[in-house]
């Protein structure tokens, strides 16, 4: 059974991006188009398999923390591949054609044989060059990166000792050499190039996302397979300029944290934080956190920024009905899984959103085989379910100063009961400008 997720889920936490929006996936930068699209994929295909994931961060930590030199060059990278998709495939071979062609191109140079000379040599070099920077760590590579090593080697067998010896000196090929590499990669051995290929392009992946290790403080997750738990220490969301860490933790006595805080006091922040962590660890990335141990969950859904339909005919509120109802089918048939609910029944008055929410919680609350995280500036629901032994709280406060507001972000134990809602209205002079007008 795959990770179990939906689109709301990832437009809420920015994971692959609309419109031109700025996205989770581009936190991290693979040198080579075939890596930014296969880095897309992996976001497209969370994993719910504790080995995979495990083989994928080992991977990434052994790229991170040795000195491989492993160097991909983005122009000869993507010139290679435009190389290999190229049409006109060679299905034969001969000096006789080799000769031929490399005549006809050095009377009248065409682009095809430029491009034949350019991939084969480009190609060849790549080859050697992978091959030379795994050999020191032959004993020592992870699973994944040792499957890949097997797959270089099988292609450089392919090669020639002499011709190998020719390309690590820099001199050309003859024209029946070259022809006889371009009947190799492109017709006769193809499908271990492209294996290559694509090998190489989860190269340029891991290495990106152990980049973000030591460039943006990112951590490697500990999945386990047994009970519920998750732990994330000094977790942030990426995007935020000098973020706040904040910590959260559930297990099986306490599956459900509500949150409370005032309006604007990073309620929505603090809840994408923790789901763009979790996400992050079911891909076998490293996470944005400085410290993170998790259950290998089934599936994560949220409810943070959702919309009416006005197509179906759908308020805000009966939108947000039938979203709690689809969630609570996937807590029925799914389990063990994340549920994030920002600001239930927004989309309602204040009494019942206050009675929905109270009935929503405590029903929720009674599901012990996932984990629940729920927001409300309502705080008179939060004080209406102390008591119930496997709810915690978690607030954000903010401070006064110079008569303004002032946010410290700060995750703390506890139920908060400010309300600044008019407080802000005033700072921003709104009431007298409007007033300014009559």
């Amino acid at each position: 059974m795959p990770f179990d997720t939906d689109q709301q889920t990832l437009l809420d936490l920015s994971l692959t991006g609309i419109n031109g929006q700025p996205a989770i996936y581009q936190v991290f930068k693979p040198v080579t188009l075939g890596g930014v699209a296969l880095l897309k994929d992996l976001f497209d295909r969370p994993l719910n398999d504790i080995a995979a994931i495990k083989q994928r961060l080992d991977a990434i930590r052994f790229l991170e923390t040795r000195q491989t030199q492993i160097h991909l060059d983005k122009e000869e990278t993507d010139f290679i591949e435009y190389y290999l998709k190229t049409y006109n495939r060679p299905e034969i071979t001969s000096k006789f054609s080799a000769i031929r062609n490399a005549l006809k191109n050095r009377l009248r140079p065409d682009n095809p044989y430029y491009i034949t000379t350019r991939g084969v040599r480009l190609l060849t070099k790549l080859v050697i060059n992978i091959t030379e920077a795994f050999e020191p760590f032959a004993d020592e590579l992870p699973l994944l990166l040792q499957e890949y090593r097997e797959q270089i080697l099988a292609l450089a067998g392919y090669i020639r000792l002499h011709l190998i010896q020719k390309s690590k000196t820099g001199k050309a090929f003859s024209a029946i050499e070259q022809e006889e590499l371009d009947f190799i990669y492109r017709y006769k051995r193809a499908d271990v190039v492209m294996h290559f290929m694509n090998g190489l392009y989860q190269l340029d992946v891991f290495m990106a996302a152990g980049k973000t290790v030591h460039e943006l403080n990112f951590a490697y997750p500990e999945l386990i397979s047994q009970g519920t738990e998750l732990s994330i220490l000094g977790f942030f969301h990426p995007f935020i300029p000098n973020p706040v860490p904040n910590d959260i933790a559930f297990d099986a006595q306490q599956n459900l944290c509500f949150v409370t805080g005032a309006n604007m006091a990073g309620k929505s922040t603090v809840l994408k934080a923790i789901g763009i962590c979790v996400y992050l660890a079911h891909i076998g990335f490293p996470v944005p956190a400085a410290q993170m141990r998790t259950t290998v969950f089934n599936g994560m859904f949220t409810t943070i920024n959702l919309s009416d339909n006005i197509m179906a005919g759908h308020s805000h509120f009966y939108r947000e009905v039938l979203r709690i109802k689809e969630v609570a089918h996937k807590t029925g048939s799914v389990q063990n899984i994340l549920v994030i609910f920002d600001e239930l029944f927004r989309g309602t008055n204040v009494k019942d959103a206050h009675d929905a929410s109270l009935a929503i919680i405590k029903a929720f609350s009674g599901v012990r085989n996932s984990v629940f995280i729920v927001s409300t500036h309502i705080v008179e629901v939060a004080d209406e379910l102390q008591g119930v032994e496997n709810i915690f709280f978690r607030c954000l406060t903010t401070g006064i100063k110079d008569q303004k507001a002032v946010y410290n972000y700060k995750l703390q134990p506890g139920i908060s009961h400010e309300k600044l809602g008019m407080r802000i209205i005033e700072d921003e002079g709104l009431v007298a400008m409007i007033r300014a007008q009559q």
